[in-house]
């Protein structure tokens, strides 16, 4: 083994390591995935946590690729300014077999404008392992610590991951700008003996911006619980697909197709879901949702964009979760206490297939049947698993100024309502899906109990509104009576010159968490908004001087009204919001009030954390 500055020549990592989690991103002509990803997640008793890889990408012209990586970063929005990078340099060679072959194998980072950089090795450096399994493929393998200790690394936890793919081909060098990475000539000059010096290797510098790249999303530590229950092996299973899907050629669209249920005369238990993807479909799936509709009255059959003016008007009917699919999932089985409820007399069997397509490259003549299937028993679990929408209402009332990179908005879920509407052993929460739309950034709900703050329920820092999965808490949360739930989401609306309001609508956001839990109560969704007069009265004392009073009479026009591009205005809406009286939604199913629930409550002050994530990732890499 040759070890050269953060370079590693190494024999095989583990041959026969499997990699139980998967993704596939994109097309080529050929119908074949354009980068695949397999990863596989070690849990030691004492120490890291470790995360093993294997990156493929297929190619025409596999011989000429000069550069192919993967790396970890903070998200799209943040462009490509400091991702951490795994890739691979290959020599200029006239055969893809040529046995000069000598993949140089690095570790790098970039910088603030995107520009590549090696990073010094350390004892956490990884290994690799290079792979040539077809005439099209090439593949590496490595491994790394889920937590970088390194000053220009990214950990890896158990939230939503952004991940970049890039390539490069040697023809592509000669470009106005020859990009490779920055990097002192000695090291070229030592490493000139070994085979490993091309064109441009060392010259310059690598910018990730100028090299064709895709992004993908996933989450790559799951909870254990999707380990420890292997019942539904043995169980019935039901599918429901889409069919002959012409999948548009755009770059993102959402496909909405109703269907049924299977009739089942008597009640029974979904215990578990997974999707379906066919082999053609790879990489142009992004997620699934099967959302469950209210009251038993037929929907109208249709199979359309989710936005098309043919959409039936009943479907905003149908929000309950009871399946999703993204990228990364290998299915969730719910715990051996509970089971989604379905079938039985007078119970809804109406559903909506929702699914997004991604096709970046506008790729035509793409059919889909992908779908989802259901595992479902007779032999009943000990308890229904119920649905609780947490957050803020569908409201206007609650708004985000344009022209603002981090505000938040907070929904409640009060001790009033938790007291009256929870079972007297209170709930456990196994699962959650987190939700906004597109302004989405991140989402948090917290867990209070008399006055203090225990851990959050649900977290998602990375959180991206395109992809969305119901996730398997580590462990089943439980929520006693009088506990308060607050989720707080923030947004990015500095693309926007126009005050975005909470609403149906997608170009409307949205703030909810939608909890999977048992036994299943009374309590369907506790929710909140501003009070309504004193959010009239504030608004009516900011608007613009001059504005014609008469002519604003919806809460919108009101918010509109105000010139939101003061800063100040801003600061004085956070702290309103952050003041003002609530009036709570403590809804059982149909959409009543709980008995005897208040409506306008005080908002709840949620504690700071112990300790920061910057303080707690240092304690970590300082004690292993």
């Amino acid at each position: 083994m040759l070890t050269i500055w953060g370079f590693l020549f190494s024999p095989l990592l583990a041959v026969s390591r499997e990699y139980p989690y998967y993704a596939y991103l994109g097309k080529t002509a050929e119908g074949r995935t354009t980068y695949s990803l397999h990863w596989a997640v070690e849990r030691p008793s004492v120490g890291q946590t470790l995360l093993a890889f294997r990156v493929c990408t297929h190619h025409s012209e596999l011989s000429q690729l000069d550069l192919f990586g993967i790396g970890f970063g903070p998200g799209v929005d943040h462009g490509l300014a400091n991702w951490d990078i795994h890739m691979i340099s290959l020599p200029l060679r006239t055969t893809l077999s040529d046995q000069l072959l000598s993949p140089v194998y690095m570790a790098c980072y970039t910088d603030g404008a995107g520009v590549l950089h090696l990073r010094p090795q350390d004892r956490r450096t990884p290994g690799y392992e290079f792979e040539l399994p077809n005439p099209d493929e090439m593949c590496f393998r490595f491994e790394r610590e889920a937590i970088s200790c390194s000053p220009h690394g990214y950990s890896i936890d158990d939230q939503t991951t952004h991940v970049i793919f890039f390539h490069r081909l040697h023809r592509e060098i000669s470009t106005p700008i020859r990009s490779i990475i920055k990097e002192p000539s000695w090291i070229a000059r030592l490493l000139r003996p070994f085979n490993v010096k091309h064109r441009g290797l060392f010259d310059d510098h690598v910018n990730l911006t100028q090299l064709p790249h895709r992004f993908l999303q996933v989450q790559f530590i799951r909870s254990l619980q999707e380990d420890l229950e292997a019942t539904y092996r043995q169980a019935d299973h039901f599918d429901l697909t889409v069919k002959d899907v012409l999948i548009p050629p755009e770059d993102t669209t959402y496909w909405c197709k109703t269907a049924q249920l299977p009739h089942f005369t008597k009640k029974h238990h979904i215990i578990r879901y997974e999707g379906i993807i066919p082999e053609t479909s790879r990489g142009l799936i992004h997620h699934m949702e099967v959302f469950l509709c209210v009251g038993s009255d037929p929907v109208r059959p249709f199979s359309g964009p989710c936005n098309s003016e043919q959409k039936p008007m009943g479907l905003r009917q149908c929000r309950n979760v009871i399946g999703a699919w993204a990228m990364g999932a290998v299915g969730l089985t719910l715990p051996k206490m509970a089971g989604i409820p379905i079938g039985g007399p007078d119970t809804s069997r109406n559903v909506v297939i929702e699914i997004h397509y991604n096709n970046p490259d506008k790729l035509v003549g793409e059919i889909d049947n992908s779908g989802i299937r259901f595992y479902v028993t007779s032999s009943l679990r000990p308890h229904d698993a119920g649905i609780m929408e947490l957050g803020i209402v569908y409201s206007s009332r609650n708004a985000i100024p344009p022209g603002q990179s981090k505000f938040h908005l907070r929904g409640y879920c009060d001790s009033s309502c938790t007291s009256l509407g929870l079972p007297s052993n209170g709930i456990f929460v196994f699962a959650s899906q987190l939700h906004t739309h597109g302004t989405g950034r991140r989402v948090v709900t917290y867990h209070l109990r008399n006055g203090k703050r225990l851990p959050d329920l649900n977290r998602d820092d990375h959180y991206y509104p395109h992809f969305q999965e119901i996730r398997l808490l580590p462990r089943p949360v439980h929520v006693q009576r009088g506990d308060v739930l607050v989720t707080q989401c923030t947004y990015d609306t500095s693309a926007s010159h126009q005050v975005t309001f909470g609403g149906l609508d997608h170009s409307n956001e949205m703030c909810l968490n939608y909890i999977f839990y048992y036994p299943q109560s009374k309590l369907e969704l506790c929710k909140s908004e501003v009070s309504q007069p004193e959010l009239n009265e504030f608004l009516l004392s900011h608007i613009t001087s001059g504005e014609d009073t008469t002519s604003v009479a919806t809460v919108e026009d009101k918010f509109e009204a105000i010139d939101w591009m003061r800063q100040h205005m801003t600061d004085k809406l956070v702290k309103f919001y952050s003041q003002a009286t609530i009036e709570m939604h403590c809804n059982s199913s149909g959409g009543t009030r709980i008995l005897g629930s208040p409506v306008h409550v005080r908002p709840v002050p949620v504690p700071h954390r112990m300790l920061p994530v910057s303080l707690e990732k240092l304690i970590k890499c300082l004690t292993w």
